[in-house]
């Protein structure tokens, strides 16, 4: 499968490719060794046999032993054209795998010379040297070289044993994933139909490199953003899979990790977490603890941690598998870059950029003496630190790299490109912090118009980029088209998760919300359809009616956030400031688990801390197993704040996480939900809103109190989402803390 993103992602790491070039240049071997009679052959078919097993096992160094041993055997063998060939391809590929690819090339080159002079300039081994020549070009973003070199190991493969060969499938389907990752879908479509007419036969479609076609039509459709159709055909390769190898198989493995992380681009988080997991009991069958592939199984399992908002549980998965790479590759190699990245992530989502921000710097480096200051996993780096600097603020910064990712990208993948798109998305949003308005409609209106030439106009990342557009141009008072937009999302969303889906029902809240806002009427029925949805969703039996609440007459309208002062801000200077600040998104309930309310505490804590001029150690952070019901009451209390804050002090309480809809045996109480709190038990172990204000009255003793509850009022939440949607309302610069 294709390498240019082996950097980037778990699944790209050309496994069922790399399994059929391994078998298949051990063919001549196999035909050779019937004839090694002489004790130099005999010995080079030892060397030969041990680097084989040895890079199997992912043990490069012996494996690079071997084969140059072997090298060397074939040397000194009279008939030894063949051979040493052989023994400089297997090298080759050696080296490849250990990312060494200077002495990977001059490897491949000497096979070829070697090829040419024994009359094999124009066989199927010299079509197969060609084609992993050109997947070491694709790794290292030659992507031109990698190009030519498909085509031409598919011209000499038509040449030695004719157009119709199933077997040159092979190349064809390599061709078509560099394509695809070229953004070049129109002809990677043409090419996959040309792979699938030498499929002429049930008997042929019984095979590995069917399996890969399958796989490349999946592939096809998932870059197009079209997750239906790809999962479909990701089944059907699974399918003939299974009757190749069995499903216990590596590669069996493997493309369960693909299926894997397609479900969590499709928002389906149980089915990706199952799948990770049976992916990474399936490698251990096989492989040791230390093998590479098991690095890539705990990545994927990282991935999805990721992805639910699982940080805790994607931290020592992530940690793991560097610990795996480091021995297998060294602790300086480019191959470490996967579980850096995601490490990296994962310290950023928990709010730790401290510790997020060297690791992306790390990676950078190791990518840029590996492969280049102009790959496009370099790119992906500047991308990745551009994000970041936005997170922490740092507008200017972020331009600086996300314009070098832009400048790489758009040179090696062209203007249109979706991760060319995804950068220039990336830019509007740091010009609109900025307050350049006029370039930051321009970068979102740009991204919009590369996703719709690359992907179309029906899938999720441009759903993405049309819902950020919008979402400006609130904040530009552009209500008439912000409503536009939005109803092309809600479009795209219905198709893409379907009409009842928590995607949706947050699509029609914002919608309604807009619409209200302008005195639109038919912004209640959508409130209504939002409530409806919410209802079908785990968790929802205390849901209560509130379209009225939610969409008022006045205008006033949303319940995920809401910002409330105990009494009335005196004229006095603040003494102190304090804070409070809780955020769950692992429960020990884990079926309410949530996406972002952790992070969204720990950004809130760096945002009092590094914008609001809070001392660090007068500022608790209470998050995931630490904000249990007794300790949240504890710290609320005598144990902290009711006993360090003062009268003339600033107080700030922050509490993200679930929040009960309004029940009637409590008298329509509100219920905050704890890490602790059972969901069916609310009455002992939640914790009630409105005694929790009178609370925060009585024992906090501070004039200047401010209670900021970023929680849903539904009880209905899907698993991984808050509210449904991420609530991003609450303008952090905008809250006024004085300069006390």
């Amino acid at each position: 499968m294709s390498n240019q993103k082996a950097f980037k992602n778990p699944r790209r790491n050309k496994a069922v490719n790399l399994a059929l070039s391994l078998a298949l240049t051990i063919v001549p071997f196999m035909a050779l060794s019937q004839q090694a009679a002489m004790p130099q052959a005999t010995l080079w078919q030892s060397f030969e046999e041990g680097g084989q097993k040895a890079l199997k096992a992912a043990r490069y160094a012996e494996a690079e032993r071997l084969f140059s041993e072997a090298v060397e055997a074939a040397r000194s063998v009279k008939d030894k054209g063949a051979r040493l060939g052989q023994s400089l391809i297997n090298l080759a590929s050696c080296y490849t795998e250990e990312g060494n690819y200077k002495k990977a090339e001059e490897m491949f080159k000497q096979a070829i010379v070697v090829l040419e002079e024994n009359k094999g300039g124009q066989s199927i081994n010299m079509a197969l040297l060609l084609n992993n020549l050109a997947s070491m070009y694709e790794k290292q973003a030659r992507f031109n070289e990698a190009e030519q070199f498909y085509r031409r190991a598919i011209s000499m493969g038509e040449k030695a044993v004719g157009a119709k060969q199933v077997g040159l499938a092979l190349g064809w389907n390599n061709l078509a994933q560099l394509l695809i990752t070229f953004g070049r879908f129109d002809e990677a479509e043409k090419v996959i139909k040309h792979s699938d007419s030498l499929f002429n036969n049930d008997k042929k479609k019984n095979s590995l490199n069917y399996a890969v076609l399958l796989y490349d039509k999946g592939y096809l459709q998932e870059a197009r953003g079209h997750f239906k159709e790809a999962e479909a055909y990701y089944h059907l390769e699974q399918d003939v899979m299974e009757k190749v190898l069995g499903n216990k198989a590596p590669l069996y493995g493997k493309g369960m990790q693909g299926l894997a992380l397609l479900y969590v681009k499709e928002g389906k988080y149980k089915e990706a977490e199952a799948a990770a997991k049976q992916a990474y009991e399936i490698m251990k069958l096989t492989y040791n603890s230390e093998h590479p592939d098991m690095a890539t199984a705990r990545e994927t399992l990282a991935t999805v941690y990721l992805a639910m908002g699982l940080y805790q549980e994607a931290e020592p998965q992530c940690k793991q598998a560097l610990e795996i790479r480091q021995k297998a590759f060294g602790k300086d190699s480019a191959l470490l870059s996967c579980s850096l990245v995601l490490l990296a992530r994962t310290y950023q989502q928990l709010g730790n950029y401290s510790e997020a921000r060297p690791l992306f710097q790390q990676t950078l480096n190791l990518r840029e003496r590996e492969v280049g200051h102009d790959h496009t996993a370099v790119a992906q780096c500047f991308k990745y630190l551009g994000a970041l600097d936005q997170e922490e603020g740092k507008y200017a910064e972020s331009l600086v790299n996300l314009d070098k990712a832009l400048a790489i990208d758009e040179a090696k993948l062209g203007p249109d490109h979706p991760e060319v798109a995804e950068i220039v998305r990336y830019l509007a949003i740091a010009y609109a912090h900025l307050g350049k308005t006029e370039q930051a409609e321009e970068y979102y209106k740009k991204s919009i118009a590369a996703l719709e030439k690359s992907t179309g106009n029906s899938n999720d990342q441009y759903a993405t980029s049309v819902r950020e557009l919008a979402a400006f141009y609130v904040t530009q008072d552009k209500t008439k088209e912000a409503i536009e937009l939005y109803q092309q999302v809600l479009s795209i969303d219905e198709t893409t998760y379907g009409a009842t889906s928590a995607k949706v029902a947050g699509d029609l809240e914002t919608l309604a919300k807009i619409m209200n806002k302008a005195g639109d009427a038919a912004a209640k029925p959508l409130m209504a359809r939002a409530l409806e949805i919410k209802k079908s969703l785990p968790g929802s039996a205390m849901l209560s009616q509130l379209a009225d609440s939610q969409v008022s007459s006045s205008g006033a309208s949303g319940t995920s956030a809401g910002v409330s002062s105990t009494s009335k801000v005196p004229e006095k200077p603040v003494a102190d400031k304090w804070a409070l600040v809780v955020g769950i998104s692992n429960f020990k309930d884990p079926s309410i688990n949530l996406k972002y309310a952790a992070k969204d505490a720990t950004d809130f804590r760096n945002y009092l801390i590094s914008k609001g001029n809070f001392q660090p150690d007068h500022v608790k952070l209470l998050v995931d197993g630490s904000a249990s019901r007794q300790n949240i009451i504890d710290q609320l209390g005598d144990k902290w704040l009711g006993r360090v804050a003062n009268r003339d002090d600033l107080v700030v309480v922050y509490v993200s996480s679930h929040g009960s809809g309004a029940m009637e045996q409590a008298g329509g109480v509100n219920f905050l939900v704890a890490h602790d709190t059972n969901k069916n038990s609310l009455l002992a172990t939640g914790i009630p809103m409105q005694w929790l204000t009178n609370m925060v009255k009585e024992q906090v003793h501070s004039e200047r109190t401010v209670i900021i509850m970023d929680v849903c009022h539904g009880g209905s939440a899907a698993p991984a989402e808050k509210g449904l949607t991420r609530n991003t309302g609450l303008n952090l610069d905008k809250l006024s803390l004085r300069n006390g």
